[in-house]
C-alpha cells in the first residue's frame, strides 16, 4: 500500500498536464504499441485519482479496526 500512495503522489507532482497523456499508450518491452481497445495513459491517470480516496479511506478503516480491537482486547 505504501508503493501505491508513494506513486500515486508522485504521479500527481510530476503529471502538470495530464490532458497531454491522451493518446499515449502505455509500451512493454518488446511488444509493439497496441491502440485497439487499450485505455491511454490519460484514462489510467483518471482512474487512478479516481479510486485514491477510497483506496485511502478503506485503509484508514482498516488501521482504525485495528486500533479499536487492540484497544477492547486490553480492555
Amino acid at each position: 500500500m505504501e508503493q501505491y500512495f508513494s506513486a500515486t503522489q508522485k504521479m500527481e507532482q510530476e503529471v502538470m498536464f495530464p490532458s497531454l497523456l491522451r493518446g499515449v499508450f502505455p509500451q512493454q518491452e518488446g511488444a509493439a504499441p497496441a491502440a485497439d481497445g487499450h485505455t491511454d495513459l490519460y484514462e489510467r491517470y483518471q482512474l487512478l485519482k479516481a479510486i485514491k480516496p477510497v483506496v485511502e479511506k478503506g485503509l484508514a478503516s482498516v488501521t482504525d479496526q485495528s486500533h479499536s480491537s487492540t484497544d477492547t482486547s486490553t480492555a
